[in-house]
């Protein structure tokens, strides 16, 4: 009583999307599942950085979510 469920956090990475007919596919679709006790973006940046070569100040990164807490922050 009074404790929090824990909950997992897995993140999608896509590159894009394709139609086929009415259906929607994600290019190169990878997930992200966080672990440890730093900040989820800090382990999810790391994790772009070293599969995409992803650079904060050069690239656009477009975050969609359900309105969590923790995607708001």
């Amino acid at each position: 009583k009074g404790k929090r469920a824990k909950e997992d956090k897995i993140l999608t990475v896509h590159e894009g999307w394709k139609r086929h007919g009415s259906q929607i596919e994600f290019v190169n679709q990878r997930h992200y599942v966080h672990e440890g006790k730093r900040e989820v973006w800090e382990g999810f940046e790391e994790f772009l950085m070293n599969e995409y070569a992803y650079d904060p100040c050069r690239d656009l990164l477009v975050i969609n979510g359900d309105g969590a807490p923790w995607i708001t922050a």
